[in-house]
């Protein structure tokens, strides 16, 4: 049998056809394995952004329901999700996670209806924004974020309406 592949081989190199050597073979199989690695990690990725999202869907809920007293099941499922939340962000340890958490937190609280809680948490991102080098289009988008919110907030108490 070997000899029919070395014959093989030495057509091949009659013929003028590059030959592969164990090392690019090697090589190719390896970067396959990558491929079909990276591959997996993004349906992972994929699912995890689903339970997330369904995680996120039913803390607003319950924010929605029963509000967040401090001490209530609810307030104990939020700390639970910061502390999830902030175990991603230590993990990527990039100011630029840390300002997404922030608006992360402020989009669930917004959601829920909490506007004045959103508001401190994006002053929070904000703040960091302003800090970091690469803030200046984050700053940009918090700001009218807030700005947003602060007109949710004077729509809520009437304010700026003619009487």
């Amino acid at each position: 049998m070997k000899e029919i592949s070395d014959d093989i081989d030495k057509t091949k190199e009659e013929a003028g056809e590059p030959t592969l050597s164990d090392r690019e073979i090697y090589e190719m199989e390896r970067k396959g394995e990558e491929i079909l690695a990276d591959m997996s990690m993004t349906e992972e990725r994929g699912g995890s952004a689903t339970r997330e999202t369904a995680a996120k869907n039913h803390l607003i809920e319950e924010i929605k329901e029963k509000g967040m007293e401090e001490g209530s099941e609810t307030r104990k499922l939020w700390d639970r999700w910061i502390l999830d939340q902030e175990a991603h962000t230590g993990a990527m340890d990039t100011s630029t996670a840390d300002i997404e958490s922030f608006r992360e937190r402020a989009s669930v609280l917004r959601a829920a209806g909490l506007l004045e809680e959103a508001l401190d948490e994006l002053d929070v991102a904000l703040e960091q924004a302003f800090y970091d080098d690469d803030g200046g289009d984050a700053y940009e988008a918090i700001s009218t974020e807030m700005d947003k919110i602060e007109d949710e907030i004077a729509d809520e108490k009437g304010i700026g309406e003619d009487e």
